[in-house]
């Protein structure tokens, strides 16, 4: 018996190895085009799709080859570069997907269901906006592009999954960025408009608020850089009313000035700059005259108080610091 098992365990072990190396599509991937990446971009005629696979010929694992083609669609760009390869794309190990710069929400909405229905991509794909400043054509940008991303998304601890554009029914949010700072561009679905935020301190609470990131890193205009892990959960206070409470661990302050300021003088002048960014943040997104849409989710927790939400939204922000090594 033991020995109808082992031989049982080896069997599945061969087939699994067997699913891997050829994707589970018959085909050894050594054979097929890996790709790691899906840029989209827009001109006056259509569109333009570049697929970054990686170079299996070479012996630099972070070798890449490019594939490009244009189309009057998204789907006939994707389809005509994909047709320009040696071998048949596999997408199972495919985790970034950048929407052109200035996206709408109708064309994200159809690039993520293109998404859906070509790659099948992987829950760990990540979702960015290219940021307008970088030059077209971006082709020969791309490894780079790709590279910076990456960097970014894991420095910040950001991620925009695909199913996130469609976790809320009036609103999305996508960081916009091409590594480096990010910010955030909010669409309101319903309305077909979109707001991206300002600046990278506003763009790093509206991620943290989103789900979308679980860090603060960046640099004030007063030369003060923060780097910590955070966290927010959201209190109510009343009818209208809510704090959003934000917990600040293994936090770094450093002051980048040749004074070198105390720490509590630091932590003052960074909670009047999250306080005054995130007042900034309420306003641009939920207006003065009550919420249409709801991006921050802050008046879902009023509505799961009292039923429903009347009036401007009130919102405060209280930091809670934990330096290293405290609790």
């Amino acid at each position: 018996m033991a020995g109808i098992m082992h031989k049982t365990s080896r069997l599945m072990a061969a087939v699994l190895l067997g699913c891997l190396l050829a994707g589970c599509g018959g085909q050894l991937l050594s054979h097929r085009e890996i790709v790691r990446a899906v840029f989209f971009t827009a001109q006056d005629a259509g569109y333009t799709v570049t697929l970054l696979t990686s170079d299996q010929q070479s012996e630099d694992s972070a070798a890449c080859k490019i594939f490009t083609s244009s189309g009057a669609t998204c789907a006939a760009a994707w389809n005509a570069a994909a047709q320009t390869m040696n071998g048949q794309p596999f997408y199972g190990l495919m985790d970034l997907a950048v929407l052109p710069a200035g996206c709408s929400w109708p064309l994200a909405e159809e690039i993520a269901q293109l998404l859906q229905s070509t790659a099948r991509p992987a829950p760990e794909i990540a979702v960015f906006v290219l940021d307008p400043a970088v030059q077209m054509p971006i082709q020969d940008q791309t490894p780079t592009l790709y590279e910076n991303l990456k960097a970014l998304e894991e420095k910040q601890q950001l991620h925009c999954g695909l199913q996130t554009l469609f976790d809320n029914a009036e609103t999305a949010a996508v960081p916009v960025s091409a590594g480096g700072e990010y910010a955030m561009l909010f669409y309101d679905t319903a309305a077909n408009t979109a707001r991206q935020t300002q600046s990278p301190l506003a763009a790093q609470l509206a991620a943290i608020l989103c789900g979308q990131a679980h860090r603060l890193d960046c640099t004030l205009p007063d030369d003060l850089h923060l780097a910590a892990k955070a966290a927010a959960d959201v209190q109510v206070l009343a009818p209208g009313s809510v704090r959003v409470n934000l917990t600040l661990r293994d936090v770094e302050l450093k002051d980048l000035t040749p004074a070198t300021r105390p720490d509590a003088e630091l932590q003052v002048a960074f909670a009047a700059a999250a306080n005054r960014e995130f007042d900034g943040l309420i306003t641009a997104l939920y207006g003065i005259n009550g919420p249409d849409a709801d991006p921050l989710d802050l008046c879902f927790w009023l509505q799961n108080r009292y039923g429903s939400t009347q009036g401007a939204l009130r919102a405060e922000l209280t930091l809670h610091w934990h330096r290293p090594g405290e609790g």
